[in-house]
């Protein structure tokens, strides 16, 4: 995993596939008109976006590259039930959105990640439902985690190897009725009875992306051993 994190590190400093919506492959034209105009007319009546981050951690095990993510309670306040990753709103003590992604990991599932494991940031992604807009962190973990879940805000994890989730047969679309009666379709992936969609299946697809773009190079690291 050593490269793949190597690799990851540099490339998040390169100008991101996702850096505006018309760049996102899976963005159907009525989804980023849908998104445009909810984010303008918040912005026209000075709603700013509550800002937040989430945390994508990658760890190897088994030599298999695996990310997890966590399944909110059904009676959450937001995205009940959905599969989403670590994270939520800055708070007044965050240094920055890197604390901010590291707090929250720490608070809703029981993993310290250490700022020196942070390698970047994917493209941030403007949240319709919750007006937020939040910045995916991208770390690793040196070995498997132990989960402490605080239960008030998650209901399960789920850990999907990365090899599953490049896997182009579990790409799907996740219809979305609005309230004018109008249907748009996010992105999502559906692996077995789990469906990953809306947001986070945004940020997931930005880092399958990079991911692949690391498996289509010649790419090989000094003798690097990552460590906290």
């Amino acid at each position: 995993m050593n490269e793949l994190i190597y690799f990851l590190k540099n490339r998040l400093q390169e100008p991101l596939p996702h850096r505006s919506l018309d760049l996102e492959p899976n963005i159907t034209p009525e989804l980023a008109r849908f998104v445009q105009i909810a984010y303008d007319h918040r912005m026209a009546k000075n709603q700013l976006p509550r800002v937040c981050s989430v945390m994508l951690s990658l760890f190897e095990d088994d030599g298999e590259v695996i990310l997890p993510f966590m399944q909110r309670p059904d009676k959450a306040r937001v995205h009940p039930s959905q599969i989403v990753f670590p994270g939520g709103g800055r708070e007044d003590q965050d240094q920055d959105l890197i604390a901010t992604a590291q707090r929250e990991m720490q608070e809703e599932v029981g993993i310290i990640v250490p700022r020196t494991q942070v390698i970047g940031s994917l493209s941030d992604i403007y949240v319709v439902p919750s007006n937020s807009m939040v910045t995916p962190m991208v770390s690793f973990l040196n070995q498997r985690p132990s989960y402490n879940l605080d239960t008030n805000e998650v209901s399960g994890i789920l850990e999907f190897r990365l090899k599953d989730l490049l896997d182009p047969r579990f790409k799907s679309k996740h219809a979305v009725l609005l309230p004018n009666g109008n249907t748009i379709y996010m992105p999502a992936f559906q692996i077995g009875e789990t469906e990953i969609w809306g947001a986070t299946a945004r940020m997931l697809s930005e880092l399958l992306i990079l991911v692949e773009e690391f498996e289509n190079v010649e790419y090989r690291t000094p003798n690097i051993e990552f460590r906290s």
